[in-house]
């Protein structure tokens, strides 16, 4: 039988045709082969039954009508980084819930495909989700408003590791911050543990001129700790890295 008519059956035995609503719970429904448990709101409008919204994780029941899973509403929850020397925002995707399956997702950050976490971003970036199996979901942020941004200070954090590796993650040296201040001179040396100088870079940027565990003739130095001295807009630091493979 039509799940419009089970519904259909199941009020007019239970209410006898009365226009007052009738809350029965953990009543068992077969919708298209499978059973859905829960609690529904039944009225009588125009002869018809209709169903205040119910769902769960095989589906939605609204209007009497079965609803495939993938028009659940999505979810999501991120978090927010900026800093005080750059109008550009860090965005990093916590989860997304409401899609049962994310085989094939597609994130567009601005309509340019990205991954979970996206850097550098504008004040104003729409963010486009799709899957394979149909879900969507798009939304417009203004990240300086977001409820979880950060707004760091805007200073240098010198790392002490990286792992030149060419697997994706640390594979070069970073200067925190060094590519968005406003920095006029910078120069950046190396030194291995006796002492000799092994790379030199000036206007460091983190991409462009950057440490990535190679001598000054490119050649790749061992494994172990390294010391740098940085002198960025007439001010020196200094400190240890450790190389690892």
């Amino acid at each position: 039988m039509p799940l419009k008519g089970i519904l259909f059956y199941i009020l007019t035995c239970c209410v006898q045709h009365s226009f007052a609503q009738l809350v029965l719970d953990r009543q068992v429904i077969g919708a298209f082969g499978m059973d859905y448990s829960g609690s529904f709101l039944l009225s009588s409008t125009a002869g018809e039954v209709c169903i205040d919204l119910a769902q769960s994780s095989h589906g939605k029941l609204t209007q009497g009508f079965h609803q495939p899973r993938d028009m659940s509403t999505i979810l999501l929850s991120i978090e927010v980084q900026g800093s005080d020397c750059s109008d550009r925002y860090d965005v990093r995707i916590m989860d997304i819930i409401g899609c049962d399956d994310l085989d094939g997702i597609t994130i567009l950050w601005n309509n340019i495909a990205g991954g979970m976490m996206q850097n550098s971003l504008p004040v104003n970036t729409v963010i486009n989700i799709t899957t394979a199996s149909g879900c969507s979901y798009t939304t417009a942020l203004n990240l300086a408003d977001h409820p979880s941004t950060v707004i760091a200070s805007c200073e240098l954090e010198f790392f002490n590791y990286f792992s030149p590796n060419s697997d994706g993650e640390n594979d070069v040296w970073t200067i925190r911050n060094v590519d968005r201040m406003d920095v006029s001179t910078s120069e950046v040396l190396i030194y291995n543990r006796w002492g000799a100088m092994v790379w030199q870079g000036k206007q460091y940027d983190n991409t462009n001129v950057v440490w990535n565990g190679t001598s000054s003739n490119g050649s790749e130095v061992p494994e172990g700790t390294y010391y740098y001295l940085a002198t960025i807009n007439g001010k020196t630091y200094n400190g240890y890295i450790e190389l690892m493979r």
